[in-house]
């Protein structure tokens, strides 16, 4: 895996190398401390990943981004990296891979080489892919930020009088903002469809419809109680081939 690294800080790129050095299959191809020499080095090098800093001393990272899509040859995974938190937002809105807060931990960059390993790097064509990311706001401040393609179900809770996420990587499930209807979880993504009037499901993961149960597979198996409604069923049946 070729990697490069854009970061205006030399401590902080002789602390990444140190420990991307402890990966057989990684080859660091250069490192840049301006976003001008990043671009430069990005066109040279055509990296699998490239780790950048947000704050440099001629363009934001962000603003790397932007540049990024427009000269990028290869498809290749952007892990934004920075001790400022109040950039993770921003940094996935603007297609960023992943996100990587200083000090950095061992085990959150393991997870993060890992993802880039299994999952395909977004097209330059700018192409929603499944990788993106999935925001899911809970108020206009507090969010959680999941694979879309770990939302395995979405639920209406009357009581709370709002819509909810169930998603594999979490215990609990993610409530939404009010504001959030059932048009709005629909237009996410074609997989994502209503199959009664507080249910909405992921049908990459429904196994089979039992007595007008939904059954599901792992890692969504254990849940029994979602219903396809009457007016629901025909919907749901138009998705697929049947015989």
């Amino acid at each position: 895996m070729n990697i490069i690294i854009i970061d205006d800080e030399a401590a902080s790129i002789d602390a990444l190398v140190s420990k991307l050095q402890n990966y057989d299959f990684i080859h660091i191809q250069g490192t840049a401390q301006t976003g001008t020499q990043g671009i430069s080095l990005l066109k040279k090098t055509e990296p699998d990943v490239v780790f950048l800093d947000v704050e440099l001393p001629d363009i934001s990272g962000l603003e790397f981004l932007s540049q990024m899509s427009l000269t990028q040859q290869r498809p290749c995974h952007v892990v934004i990296y920075t001790a400022h938190s109040q950039y993770m937002l921003s940094a996935f809105r603007n297609k960023a891979f992943d996100f990587l807060q200083k000090p950095i931990d061992d085990q959150e960059l393991a997870k993060i080489l890992q993802r880039c390993m299994i999952e395909p790097a977004p097209q330059t064509d700018g192409k929603p892919k499944d990788s993106e990311r999935l925001i899911l706001l809970s108020n206009t401040t507090d969010f959680k930020v999941v694979n879309i393609n770990d939302a395995g179900l979405f639920y209406y809770n009357h009581e709370a009088r709002t819509w909810e996420a169930v998603v594999a990587s979490r215990q609990e499930p993610v409530r939404l903002k009010r504001s959030v209807n059932k048009d709005t979880l629909t237009a996410i993504d074609p997989r994502f469809i209503q199959v009664s009037q507080k249910h909405i499901v992921n049908i990459n993961y429904l196994l089979e419809v039992s007595d007008g149960v939904c059954r599901f597979f792992p890692p969504f198996d254990k849940i029994e109680d979602v219903k396809v409604g009457r007016l629901y069923n025909k919907r749901l049946l138009e998705r697929f081939n049947t015989l």
